[in-house]
């Protein structure tokens, strides 16, 4: 079991994961895309990634830790 040195670190920790679970992580049932990748797919318009790198994915995941 992992005991996290207060809150910050546990948030952060968290994001880690989320972020690679589902921008990085290839899952087998989709086909070995990660989540984000699979969803793309299927819209019209797929924007080019963005010179922010890992900054710009997270933007949004942040609101939810």
């Amino acid at each position: 079991m992992y005991s996290f040195k207060n809150l910050s670190e546990a948030r952060n920790l968290t994001l880690d994961w989320l972020i690679e679970y589902n921008y990085e992580r290839g899952h087998e049932s989709l086909g070995g895309k990660a989540p984000v990748e699979y969803v793309r797919s299927f819209l019209p318009f797929t924007p080019q990634n963005n010179s922010e790198g890992a900054k710009g994915k997270n933007c949004c995941l942040k609101e939810f830790v």
